[in-house]
């Protein structure tokens, strides 16, 4: 009966350290990382032309918002449909980046109020804020890193103009959100292959 007790106990050990690495390395995370990042670079550059010539482009780029959601809303039940369960750091990424997400949009919403100035440099450095919380949680460098350097951006778009600004978060998003995704990504395809 005691040999039966350690090797159940040994057991499921083994389990809890499978799923615990699993769910480190699933997350859905990597790609709403690289979407999202996409689309703000998409959406900064855009808007960058847009001011900079004067040809009104940047009244059309905000529909690339409801482009993600779409596609966020569809991996989302795809997910769903596929995982038994959520996971902790599925959690986290889905509070913490909710959380920023409503933020952002009061941000965006009052922006007149704010001062169109302030806009980008407030969002980069929620994006540092909600990348390096993340990153240490999961112990995920990459994150951290780009949130430091996010946050450097931030500093540096505080002293361009707001056409400027779109150029710089556009190069922050690059750093914060597509880089750590493609790295997460190529990082859980390398685990999952092994």
């Amino acid at each position: 009966m005691d040999a039966n007790f350690k090797q159940k106990d040994s057991l499921n050990i083994i389990e809890d350290m499978m799923l615990t690495a699993r769910e480190e390395y699933s997350t859905g995370a990597a790609y709403y990382f690289v979407l999202w990042g996409i689309i703000m670079m998409v959406y900064s550059i855009i808007n960058y032309i847009g001011l900079s010539t004067g040809n009104g482009w940047e009244s059309w780029s905000t529909i690339l918002f409801a482009i993600g959601g779409i596609l966020s809303f569809i991996k989302n039940k795809q997910t769903e449909k596929t995982e038994k369960a959520v996971g902790r750091h599925d959690r986290l990424y889905m509070f913490v980046w909710g959380g920023v997400g409503a933020c952002l949009a009061v941000t965006w919403g009052f922006g007149p109020v704010m001062g169109m100035n302030a806009i980008i440099p407030v969002t980069l450095m929620m994006y540092a804020l909600a990348s390096f919380i993340t990153g240490g949680t999961t112990k995920y460098t990459p994150s951290i890193v780009g949130s430091v350097i996010c946050l450097l951006f931030a500093v540096v778009a505080m002293f361009v103009n707001f056409a400027m600004q779109n150029l710089v978060c556009a190069a922050a998003v690059l750093f914060v959100h597509v880089i750590p995704g493609l790295m997460m990504k190529s990082y859980y395809k390398q685990r999952t292959n092994a």
